[in-house]
């Protein structure tokens, strides 16, 4: 699927040629979504895909300022020989740039007398420990990893908690690229830095995303044995119905699971099996369908375009449009209901998770109810075609 915006800007970036394409409803299928292009136009910048790499630049005697994360403060990040803030260390979302960190613009402390470290490294961002953070903001940063970087065999990183290391999907993406922890740095006080190679991230969450993201995702599946795989003319649902910590739920995913099981789609609930197995298991369908969530973000590592099918409410994840147009998927988003109260069964999940207790909140807390009549008959039209039917 190519793009087919009218309008392309042309920037350098470290020597190297960017070109901006604006994206718009035209570079993708929807049904039922009364108003697609309301989608785009919501923010005074459009949704870009970046054809070429992102900066990369070399410190030397830079500042690293250590992770520290609570509901207030969103701490870490490098600073620069002068004690300037670097930018492409800070983590930036949506179409506005909102800056995530808290870090100050300034280094407040003394630079001279900060412990160095006087080993080469590469920065690889923030390690985050939510799946879909990680595979967005953490492994957009991994593109460097595919650049010739002169032998640099120590991995800087921002960690908040060591035990997000022990995340399968963290420890299956070190192991397929050869990082050991050992090879790790991080720090818990400020430190001087003899020198860092940091590139900026290939994508930022709702906004724009660098061809090169699909660079470091290729080399992963390839690691992990993606190209091994048989393929088949099946489609896949990928479930979230097993999932007992999602804070989306849509009420009726069973019955569409069903419906397609019926109907011979493979049902997978990527959340239950190994990395390796889901990355196989992408590459293995030509067809993948799915409620819209993190277990979709997993269509990153297919080697060859897919078509895609996610079904929404009334809103679609920019950062899914980013992926699909990154990696050339034909993707279809289909709204099969519409957005009933999702603060509050955020918060009743929430609550849940950190106190154990349920929270008793009526008939206000029903997540999003699907249109099980409409969005079976469209299911069923689909599987019966070679393409996803109009709206």
């Amino acid at each position: 699927m190519g793009s087919t915006a009218t309008q392309a800007t042309n920037a350098r970036q470290n020597g190297t040629a960017v070109t901006e394409v604006p994206l718009s409803s035209a570079d993708f299928h929807f049904a039922f979504h009364p108003n697609p292009d309301r989608i785009f136009d919501r923010a005074q910048r459009p949704f870009r895909l970046m054809r070429g790499k992102p900066s990369i630049k070399t410190y030397t005697n830079a500042i690293y300022a250590p992770a520290f994360r609570t509901a207030k403060q969103k701490l870490g990040c490098l600073y620069d020989e002068s004690g300037n803030r670097i930018e492409a260390s800070i983590t930036r979302r949506n179409r506005s740039d909102m800056v995530y960190n808290t870090d100050p613009l300034r280094f407040e402390g003394n630079a001279k007398e900060l412990p160095v470290y006087d080993r080469p490294v590469l920065y690889l961002g923030f390690l985050y420990s939510h799946f879909s953070h990680f595979m967005i903001e953490t492994l957009g940063h991994w593109w460097g990893l595919t650049e010739e970087l002169g032998g640099i065999d120590r991995y800087l990183i921002h960690i908040s908690d060591t035990s997000y290391l022990e995340r399968s999907y963290v420890k299956a993406a070190m192991d397929a690229l050869g990082i050991t922890r050992d090879q790790l740095v991080f720090f818990d006080q400020p430190t001087r830095l003899s020198r860092v190679v940091v590139p900026a991230n290939s994508v930022q969450i709702h906004s724009h995303i660098y061809t090169s993201y699909k660079d470091i995702f290729n080399k992963l599946s390839l690691a992990l044995g993606a190209a091994d795989v048989a393929p088949t003319e099946r489609a896949v649902f990928l479930s979230r119905s097993k999932d007992k910590h999602g804070v989306r739920r849509y009420h009726g995913e069973e019955e569409i699971e069903a419906f397609l099981a019926e109907r011979g789609v493979t049902i997978a609930h990527p959340g239950q099996l190994p990395f390796r197995e889901q990355v196989k298991l992408i590459n293995e369908h030509s067809r993948i369908i799915g409620f819209q969530g993190g277990q979709m973000l997993n269509i990153a590592f297919a080697l060859q375009p897919k078509e895609v099918v996610y079904l929404t409410d009334n809103r679609v994840w920019g950062s899914s449009l980013l992926t699909d147009i990154c990696f050339d998927h034909s993707s279809t988003y289909v709204k099969v209901a519409d957005t009933e109260n999702v603060l509050r069964e955020m918060y009743r999940a929430v609550i849940r998770r950190t106190t154990g207790k349920r929270v008793k909140t009526g008939g206000f807390s029903r997540g999003h109810t699907v249109d099980l009549d409409r969005t079976t008959a469209w299911l069923a039209q689909m599987l019966a075609s070679d393409r996803a039917p109009a709206r």
